[in-house]
């Protein structure tokens, strides 16, 4: 006897089981999400950057409306649900494409590789059928992303550095530099030429010295010979 009994409660305790998921598959079967984003495709944005970008889409299959409270559960800091009744947002029958969108918005801040969660929950608050004598059971189900922080690559200077530290040394100078620099100029040239000239009548000095005393020394010679042939 004790046996049967046992028996009994355990086909029982099946029997409501098999019950219990049935109705819960049948009662979630007709709704269906599409994220754009998740774990294998994070949505990647620079600091202070913002957008608003397609979360995903809500699809019901079933022969009558369904009704979801949205709501933002984890990323508050960085992210808004946007649209409007989100707390009795109505999925039409047999649709497909019920967009829901989010802005994000990332700190100016935030460093490269800093990532953040973010987090929407679908709340089923569909009533019950009138007259069908079906319990309303509150279902929900959450969707999640992770937002990356992605810093922008840095340009490259097309210009290696020797050529960009020539071009810097040619940017145009002040009007009284350049005029400092013209006069220093001038006043290397006069000075160059001055000296110059100076050397030249040096070196035509000499020259003429050194003729007079070879025209003096021969005139001595000459006459020292003379004398010498008189005697």
């Amino acid at each position: 006897m004790p046996n049967d009994i046992m028996e009994s409660i355990k086909f029982k305790i099946v029997f409501l089981v098999f019950v219990l998921f049935f109705l819960d598959i049948s009662l979630v079967s007709g709704f269906g999400f599409g994220p754009r984003y998740y774990k294998e495709n994070p949505l990647k944005m620079a600091p202070g950057e913002t957008v608003e970008v397609e979360l995903g889409r809500l699809q019901n299959i079933e022969e009558r409306d369904v009704v979801f409270r949205i709501s933002l559960v984890k990323g508050e800091e960085i992210a808004t649900l946007m649209g409007s009744n989100l707390d009795n947002f109505i999925v039409p029958a047999k649709t497909t494409e019920n967009v829901i969108n989010i802005s994000v918005s990332i700190p100016e801040n935030a460093k490269g590789g800093d990532s953040y969660l973010v987090q929407v929950k679908f709340l089923d608050i569909t009533p019950s059928e009138e007259g069908g004598g079906m319990i309303n059971f509150e279902k929900s189900t959450t969707t999640s992303f992770p937002v990356i922080v992605d810093l922008p690559e840095e340009k490259l200077d097309p210009m290696p550095q020797d050529n960009q530290i020539l071009q810097d040394k040619q940017i145009p100078q002040d009007p009284k530099e350049i005029t400092k620099n013209i006069f220093w100029l001038i006043s290397w040239f006069i000075f160059v030429v001055i000296l110059i000239v100076i050397l030249i009548i040096l070196i035509a000095h000499f020259i003429i010295k050194k003729r007079e005393k070879s025209v003096l020394i021969k005139s001595i010679k000459d006459a020292n010979d003379e004398s010498n042939s008189f005697e």
